[in-house]
């Protein structure tokens, strides 16, 4: 199997069945549904910090996946009229008056409910040799530190409906046995899917597209082709017929980074930036395909992971290792 970067890591960390209540559902300018990616990196670098200033500073975390077990929109669905259909909306909340005694302007926000489980790839060395007293007071020691955390600006909480010893995390060690270990231990992830990177299904849609009826398709007509049913009238048949290709599996297009649109600029040299002791960067939004796949279907955790990667000057987004290797088995 692919590693998903190129620091190797000793372990796979398993954070059970956790709750994210109001998290931002609003993942891109042109998505929804499920945070992005990034979100969750962002919470994984928030942990190392928190874990390194808890005494853990020979705790390196290097990637994570998300495993969805349940989730619930904060939205309303009503009848828009005819020629509109059913429509969603998101479910806003009143804010306080403000100083001047006004109602304050609503300000439209998606939110959801999420009950998932955090796979981290973690290097340390010292868990493969230490008692498993000390390995349980270290995972004790990550577990209520992430509880202190935002995800996606949702809170964190153990899912008070399952058993203390099903909340409890659990380690893989990375070794050469580690697929026949996952093989016996991934069904203690479901019922639940996880995000997986699907970039190469993004490039055979644009093929495809191009060597129909669209010659110059680019990938935004590619991205764009996941989220409708394109149909037409066949009128010899008398009925309609679905035009679209249909996609193997549950496919959505979905954020996995960043682009700059301007030039890296110095710390402190963008007035009122959030930290002025870091560059600053103005960015948009990276876009790619990804598969929701049952954990019961991926043969490695190595698959469940997504890493940050900066390969390129100016471009920060998040890879996940699911296509190439499904691609190296396929062939």
């Amino acid at each position: 199997m692919t590693c998903p970067d190129n620091v190797s890591f000793s372990h796979f960390l398993v954070i059970p069945r956790v709750t994210v209540t109001g998290a931002n559902a609003i993942s891109s300018p042109i998505t929804y549904g499920f945070p992005s990616i990034t979100n969750f990196l962002g919470m994984m670098w928030a942990l190392q910090r928190k874990v390194s200033s808890a005494g853990l500073s020979d705790v390196t975390f290097h990637g994570v996946g998300v495993v969805c077990h349940a989730s619930r929109l904060h939205a309303a669905r009503f009848w828009g009229g005819s020629g509109v259909g059913m429509v969603n909306t998101f479910s806003q909340t009143r804010n306080p008056l403000n100083s001047r005694g006004q109602v304050a302007p609503i300000i439209e926000e998606g939110r959801i409910n999420l009950n998932v489980s955090f796979v981290f790839s973690v290097n340390c060395p010292r868990w493969s040799l230490a008692p498993a007293s000390t390995v349980k007071s270290d995972l004790s020691i990550i577990l209520h530190t992430l509880m202190t955390l935002r995800a996606a600006s949702g809170t964190l909480d153990q899912d008070p409906s399952i058993s203390p010893v099903q909340r409890e995390p659990w380690l893989l060690g990375n070794t050469p046995n580690i697929e026949s270990e996952f093989m016996e231990t991934r069904f203690s992830l479901l019922p639940g899917f996880s995000l997986v990177g699907r970039h190469d299904a993004l490039i055979e849609r644009l093929r495809h597209l191009r060597s129909t009826s669209m010659v110059e398709a680019n990938l935004m007509d590619a991205l764009v082709s996941f989220c409708r049913h394109e149909w037409s009238y066949n009128q010899h048949a008398g009925e309609w017929e679905r035009t679209s290709p249909i996609s193997d599996g549950w496919l959505v297009p979905m954020p996995v980074g960043y682009v700059g649109i301007s030039d890296l600029s110095g710390p402190g040299d963008i007035p009122e930036s959030r930290d002025n002791s870091v560059p600053h960067h103005f960015v948009e939004s990276i876009y790619s395909v990804g598969e929701w796949v049952s954990p019961h279907r991926i043969s490695s955790p190595v698959d469940l992971i997504w890493h940050a990667d900066r390969g390129q000057s100016g471009i920060y987004r998040c890879l996940n290792s699911y296509s190439a290797n499904r691609i190296h088995e396929d062939d």
